[in-house]
């Protein structure tokens, strides 16, 4: 972790020297600008601890191998077995690794090191975090790789996919934003690699490229299997719930084959990447850390298994490969800054003090001895208490009232104000949808009608919005290339709805009245004069002669549905507007770059 380069008075003495815990005092000791922290996580319990920190100005490979070899010696004395050793993908500590016994190359790989007391394998992983940023970088900054069929993998697919969200104004159910083009900008976020290098973003390139044809995507398969194949890894290797299905399961023995076979196929397909046609393998290449990385955790994985599972069954009945990440001891490093307040950067005498602190104790609690102690957990009301919009559509659904229309008539006098002035002829797509919208807003329709029928307690208007597989009359091809088995497909009448709905929120949006005070009942108001309510909802024709004129729970189901249709697409226009903004931001780049100055 990097601190400020720092001197303190600290108990009689200066603090912020290196320091490795030896007492030593002269004048021509450095200033420390990093602090090496060792943590212990437990692999069959559910703890965690940090051992050991040395206050350091860098340290060879040499140096740090020592320090390893003590810190595995002192843990064999209190009893604990070390099975891996995890660190990130720093050049260093490629060579601390073979300093070990290990070795990290890509040929003739060997990912474990005998331990110092006992000679048993010690597992070595690389952070499969850092491994993917890694991946990410190299496809980013070299622009296009090539698979063993001399196929490319480019960069620009993705560059497009995030073009083409702009211009349809909706995304095809991915994260991709212009932050994830310009990574360069924060390249230490992990969620922007993980977010690019996704299912997701597989799945878009693949609907986009075979069931919509758009021509900017042809043969991007190559591309859309590299993606799967890292998405699919980085599952693998980041596995922390026992029910979780997939490649984001732990491994056992009824799955181990199944996970043994697809790194056998990352193994050969690594391998074989070049970064230019019939060129350099990547692995031998000076970008090879990352891919490398992850051939060392394949490697480590399969030794973990067949040691902890398969030869010693009573040790463990599975393998969580979460419990070899680096995260638990960037979690702690986050827990120390935030120690600090506004200072993310603390100096060696703060990193010591709340290393200190949150070993004994990583609560934040008021002292039993104070004068006055809490008896209850009473919230204190904030401005952000305030509840979030509701669907009051629905709850006229569930409370039959004698609720006036006046509002609602009111508001549509007022809208044909608001919309009179709509230039239509210069808008042609608020008429006609692309496939690609038609496409999304099917994928949103299936959320918003989930959503209402967990939230209407009638059993009529709830079975209205059931998918009839006879009445469809789209093949939803978004949501079968996402589904798992989790989405559902809308009914026609919700989608019919939900496409009403965005034509009249384009034109409104185009027309600049999307800010305008209660735009929610203007996008209503306006999309409620292009339905005709006796062709929507026909099932609750004879349920609608139960209500009163006022009480039509077809009307408060029509819009309940734009409601949440609605509520979306504007969640979605004000996170674009802020993303574009942004779309320079430097401050978390400045911010890395200051704190790793040290000063």
């Amino acid at each position: 972790m990097s601190i400020r380069r720092q001197t303190e008075l600290d108990n009689g003495k200066l603090c912020g020297y290196v320091d490795y815990g030896t007492d030593l005092e002269s004048p021509e000791l450095p200033i420390a600008n990093s602090a090496l922290t060792f943590m212990v996580n437990a692999v069959n319990g559910n703890w965690k601890i940090p051992i050991a920190y040395f206050l350091i100005d860098g340290l060879n490979a040499i140096e740090r191998t020592n320090l390893i070899k003590i810190a595995l010696e002192c843990l064999h004395e209190t009893g604990i077995k070390v099975v891996a050793l995890t660190f990130d993908g720093l050049l260093c500590n490629f060579k601390v690794g073979n300093e070990l016994g290990a070795r990290l190359e890509a040929v003739d790989l060997k990912s474990t090191f005998p331990h110092p007391i006992t000679g048993e394998d010690v597992c070595i992983f690389l952070d499969p975090c850092h491994c993917l940023k890694l991946v990410r970088n190299t496809l980013g900054s070299k622009g296009s790789m090539f698979d063993a069929n001399n196929q490319i993998i480019d960069w620009s697919y993705v560059v497009k996919l995030e073009k083409f969200q702009q211009d349809e104004g909706l995304l095809a159910a991915t994260k991709i934003r212009n932050r994830h083009i310009q990574w360069y900008n924060e390249k230490m976020k992990v969620k922007l690699a993980a977010q690019t290098l996704s299912e997701s973003v597989a799945n878009a390139l693949d609907w986009l490229a075979n069931d919509l044809k758009k021509a900017e995507f042809k043969g991007c398969d190559a591309t859309v299997r590299f993606i799967r194949l890292f998405d699919k890894l980085f599952d693998s290797l980041n596995s922390r719930n026992l029910l979780s299905k997939g490649f984001k399961s732990p491994i056992k023995m009824d799955n181990a084959k199944t996970f043994f076979d697809f790194y056998n196929e990352c193994d050969l397909y690594l391998r074989n990447l070049t970064i230019s046609k019939d060129g350099i393998n990547v692995v031998s290449s000076k970008w090879r850390t990352g891919f490398l990385g992850f051939l060392i955790c394949i490697e480590s994985v399969k030794g973990l298994y067949k040691s902890l599972i398969e030869q010693d069954e009573s040790a463990l009945s599975f393998l969580m490969t979460y419990k070899f990440s680096q995260d638990h001891l960037e979690t702690f490093f986050s827990m120390i800054r935030s120690r600090g307040g506004y200072n993310n950067n603390p100096s060696a005498k703060q990193f010591k003090a709340a290393y200190k602190q949150l070993l004994v104790r990583h609560e934040i609690a008021s002292s039993e001895n104070a004068n006055c102690i809490s008896l209850s957990k009473i919230n204190i009301l904030s401005v952000g208490s305030r509840g979030k919009s509701k669907n009051n559509f629905v709850q006229n659904i569930n409370h039959d009232n004698d609720r006036r229309l006046s509002d609602d008539l009111q508001i549509i006098d007022n809208s044909e104000a608001a919309t009179s002035d709509h230039a239509y002829s210069k808008i042609p797509s608020s008429k006609i949808l692309s496939e690609y919208v038609e496409d999304v807003v099917a994928y949103i329709s299936g959320f918003v009608q989930r959503k209402l029928i967990s939230a209407i307690k009638c059993e009529e208007c709830s079975g209205a919005l059931i998918y009839d597989e006879n009445s469809a009359e789209n093949s939803y091809h978004l949501i079968n290339r996402k589904n798992k088995g989790g989405l559902i497909k809308p009914s026609k009448d919700v989608y019919q709805l939900c496409k009403i709905g965005e034509k009249s929120f384009r034109i409104i949006q185009a027309a600049g009245k999307i800010t305008s005070k209660n735009v929610l009942e203007l996008l209503i108001a306006d999309s409620m004069r292009k339905i005709n309510v006796n062709n929507v909802f026909s099932v609750l024709n004879n349920h609608m002669l139960n209500q009163t004129t006022f009480d039509n729970h077809i009307i408060f189901l029509i819009k309940s549905v734009l409601f949440e249709y609605f509520k979306i697409r504007l969640c979605h226009v004000a996170k674009s507007i802020t993303a574009s903004l942004q779309i320079n931001r430097v401050r978390s780049k400045n911010t890395k770059l200051t704190i790793f100055k040290g000063h």
